[in-house]
């Protein structure tokens, strides 16, 4: 029942509980594409999560980290998360500047959902919101799709602290 979950944000990383037999990795945005690098033992693990903002950006970042050779599940990353949380969406970048549509690029590691949610972000159809922010989605919501095994059991938790604390 081990797994690791591999989070794009400094806030959200701190926020995640601890879990019984699993890891949170900061992934630092694209620096995430290094972890296979640095943490080469992760490859091991039977299930690796990945959860992103839900943007252009979280999406290529979860392309580029399964190009990478790992393999991972996103969780909150699709059009139904999308849909429930785009009352904590933003129309601005993390510098207070409007969000700009954009040209989406080749994406080879996104599913054809993530990969139809993503072309959605870049070019804004269908969407009132070009960024969801992780940090915006309640923790609690998170867990409840992070500590779920693909068998539908839950994973226990502790209060053991397991966690990559390098930046």
């Amino acid at each position: 029942n081990n797994f690791n979950i591999i989070v794009e944000n400094k806030d959200t990383y701190q926020a995640i509980p601890t879990t019984e037999h699993a890891i949170c990795i900061f992934g630092s945005g694209h620096a995430a594409t290094r972890i296979k690098t640095l943490l080469p033992w992760i490859t091991t693990t039977p299930h690796i999560i990945y959860w992103g903002d839900i943007d252009a950006d979280g999406l290529e970042i979860l392309s580029e980290l399964r190009q990478t050779g790992i393999t991972c599940d996103s969780i909150l990353m699709d059009s139904t998360a999308y849909k429930t949380y785009e009352p904590y969406g933003t129309k601005l970048d993390t510098k207070k500047q409007p969000l700009k549509t954009r040209d989406p690029k080749p994406t080879p590691g996104l599913t054809q959902h993530e990969r139809n949610l993503y072309e959605q972000l870049c070019t804004g159809k269908n969407t009132t919101y070009l960024r969801i922010e992780q940090e915006r989605i309640p923790i609690n919501d998170a867990m409840k799709y992070s500590t779920t095994n693909t068998n539908g059991t839950q994973h226990t938790t502790n209060r053991t602290p397991v966690r990559n604390h390098n930046e």
